[in-house]
């Protein structure tokens, strides 16, 4: 039997552009749940799609993506000067449950990826539009991968 992979407060932080505090704020709140291993919080892949399909979650993580983009066009992000780095939003008209196959595959390629290797993407779903965006910071190899797997 595989062992499921968990996720950290960290990593949730990073999958979805927001803060800690905005991560332990929703689990305060009971948006995003889990369980507490050796008292740090642990989630599941279960976990993490029922957050990011939570409105109220959604809905910060898009503020927060915008303010990311904007930051991007004004050359904030100096941590990570010298590297290549590319701001990419790939619209996909499609079904909810097509984009959660989209979103589930481009996971898969992310978790293939060095963990030191600058990365970072958000996915939100407009039922309004039946629109999957995703926005994607990243080298441009990987942008090439991740276009060719949403395509």
């Amino acid at each position: 039997m595989a062992i499921e992979k968990m996720y950290s407060v960290d990593d949730i932080a990073e999958k979805t552009c927001l803060s800690t505090r905005t991560i332990r704020t929703f689990l305060k709140e009971g948006i995003l749940t889990g369980s507490k291993l050796g008292g740090q919080w642990r989630f599941t892949e279960d976990d993490v799609k029922r957050f990011m399909n939570n409105a109220t979650a959604m809905s910060a993580v898009v503020n927060d993506n915008r303010q990311e983009v904007i930051d991007f066009l004004d050359g904030v992000k100096t941590s990570f000067s010298g590297v290549i780095q590319i701001c990419t939003i790939v619209d996909l008209y499609i079904s909810k449950q097509q984009s959660y196959e989209k979103n589930d595959a481009l996971q898969e390629l992310i978790d293939k990826e060095p963990q030191e290797e600058y990365l970072q993407y958000v996915y939100d779903y407009d039922n309004a539009q039946s629109r999957a965006r995703f926005t994607l910071f990243a080298k441009p190899e990987f942008i090439v991968d991740a276009i060719n797997l949403l395509k």
